[in-house]
């Protein structure tokens, strides 16, 4: 519960930045998070942070487990392919 005041009181010291953000969502819901909350917004409420364009891709896993085996090994691969993605890009 902490993590998620955190995030709704956050506020940047530099308003919204020009760089293109990846959001990484989980394929499935964890019970223990409470119910979805659909808003309609493609980008999950992180096109305030960002003048640029911004990705919501989904990976295995719960919020939780997507940081654990074997759902870790596929969110890895998808931040190595966006990050060499983004360096070929950027030059």
């Amino acid at each position: 519960r902490a993590n998620v005041m955190a995030a709704a009181t956050y506020r940047p010291a530099h308003g919204p930045l020009d760089i293109p953000v990846v959001v990484l969502t989980a394929a499935d819901r964890d019970a223990a998070l409470g119910p979805a909350v659909a808003s309609g917004d493609a980008s999950l409420g992180w096109a305030r942070w960002t003048t640029a364009a911004v990705t919501a891709d989904v990976v295995p896993g719960t919020h939780i487990t997507m940081l654990q085996p074997p759902a870790v090994q596929a969110v890895a691969a998808h931040m190595r392919a966006t990050l060499d993605r983004s360096c070929l890009v950027s030059g």
